[in-house]
């Protein structure tokens, strides 16, 4: 409304101007009309001559108004441009700054949850490589273990009396016994005890518990 309000006074001033130089022009060109129609005393000449000269410096200064008052109407219009166009780039500076401020709290938000999620896959990662090792290892003494076994029954298909053999199994059977009382107590068995454990029970697959006894 304001804006509205001052734009009407604005085009109320400069039609004000212009009918103010249309008035001297006509009152200028009446003067020089008569001043070069009309017969006149000498006196009445040099009045009306006056009268011209004041017209001209009245409608020379009149004009020069009217040319600053409407440059500073367009220097004020083109103010208004630059003003509005420049809180249209406030505005949309403000909306930017906003949603980059949106964009960064959401890529922290991310990156976080990124950082989490590689720190669990680490941990996953460690656990299972510690899991792979013990496996490795295991499987090592197993395979250590099979390979004397099947040493042992090698040297133990060498001996050609019965008697030395029961005797072997007999200590085998009572080490393999009390590798077993540890396991039910649940103690941690040795190479040897676990060796004599898994090599008690592979030849009781082959033997009857009677002769394994023997």
């Amino acid at each position: 409304h304001e804006k509205l309000k001052g734009r009407e006074t604005e085009v109320a001033a400069i039609d004000k101007i212009d009918k103010q130089v249309q008035r001297l022009e006509a009152a200028l060109q009446k003067a020089e009309w008569e001043y070069q129609t009309r017969s006149m005393s000498t006196l009445a000449a040099k009045n009306l001559e006056k009268e011209i000269e004041e017209l001209e410096a009245k409608l020379e200064a009149a004009k020069k108004k009217q040319e600053v008052y409407k440059e500073t109407l367009e220097l004020k219009r083109q103010y208004d441009e630059k003003l509005n166009e420049f809180r249209s780039l406030k505005d949309k500076f403000r909306s930017t700054v906003s949603e980059l401020d949106e964009v960064r709290s959401r890529a922290a938000s991310l990156l976080a949850e990124a950082k989490k999620v590689k720190a669990e896959a680490d941990e996953c990662h460690q656990r299972y490589i510690q899991h792979a090792n013990e496996v490795i290892k295991y499987q090592a003494e197993l395979n250590a273990v099979r390979l004397q076994i099947r040493e042992d029954r090698r040297e133990m298909r060498q001996r050609s009396q019965f008697e030395q053999r029961a005797k072997v199994n007999k200590v085998l059977v009572e080490k393999a016994a009390k590798a077993k009382e540890k396991l039910d107590k649940g103690e941690k068995l040795n190479f040897e005890e676990l060796q004599a454990l898994l090599l008690a029970d592979e030849l009781g697959q082959q033997d009857s518990p009677k002769k394994l006894g023997e």
